[in-house]
């Protein structure tokens, strides 16, 4: 399900910014964005993508949940509230088997970013 930006007089951030702040490649973004939907930024007149912070909000949740060893397949429908979940549930999980910041295939990698 794909976030609208709501136009409040701010324009967005471009993708280098979001790249920035998510810790995703561009090309990662984009990928995300074509082949899950899981973000519609608004596109400028010349066709560059401005993202919200509703949508870098959600970007970010679904690194955390990636790099928790879910396939962003799986979490694409998912809205924020549900990502906080389960990123919450993965960490008391974590925490209670003494694992560290390892995630649930038992290594510290970022998983599979484009699966």
């Amino acid at each position: 399900m794909a976030i609208k930006k709501e136009d409040k007089g701010h324009r967005g951030y471009p993708i280098q910014v979001v790249s920035r702040r998510t810790g995703l490649s561009p090309e990662v973004l984009r990928i995300w964005e074509k082949r899950y939907g899981v973000v519609d930024p608004h596109r400028t007149t010349s066709g560059r993508r401005q993202y919200s912070e509703e949508e870098i909000r959600k970007l970010q949740l679904l690194r955390q949940a990636v790099s928790a060893g879910h396939r962003i397949g799986d979490l694409s429908d998912l809205g924020p509230v549900d990502l906080q979940a389960l990123i919450r549930e993965e960490a008391e999980t974590t925490a209670a088997n003494g694992n560290g910041n390892h995630n649930r295939y038992g290594n510290a990698s970022y998983g599979r970013l484009l699966e």
